[in-house]
């Protein structure tokens, strides 16, 4: 509503048409600021790459990070050698038929990953 209103001021302000309560925000910001925002078309891999939470990499020899946090908050993505690396250098590491039990660097939640 406090969008709504602020949106009718600045109509007021540049006498242009009010926004509508029903539209879409987008839409009611078109009109205010007098332009169109250019719509994406499709979202490409590259839109969505994340770099390595430990070597900051994105491509590590060929591998892409897919280790991810499971906390939702955190989520950070990591190479498995690098969380490998990381994890086998804590103390009280705890390892168990090749995979070892650490905590991620970044929210300190329980995460695994199997020797490389």
């Amino acid at each position: 509503m406090r969008q709504i209103c602020f949106l009718r001021m600045q109509c007021m302000r540049k006498s242009v048409t009010t926004p509508s309560d029903g539209a879409q925000v987008k839409h009611n910001l078109e009109m205010v600021l007098e332009t169109e925002f250019i719509a994406k078309t499709s979202a490409e891999a590259v839109d969505f790459t994340m770099e390595c939470g430990i070597c900051y990499a994105y491509d590590l020899d060929g591998a892409i990070p897919e280790k991810v946090c499971e906390d939702r908050r955190c989520a950070r993505s990591f190479h498995e050698s690098c969380l490998f690396e990381y994890i086998r250098g804590l103390p009280g590491v705890r390892q168990s038929f090749g995979t070892y039990f650490g905590e991620c660097p970044y929210c300190s939640t329980a995460i695994t990953v199997k020797m490389t």
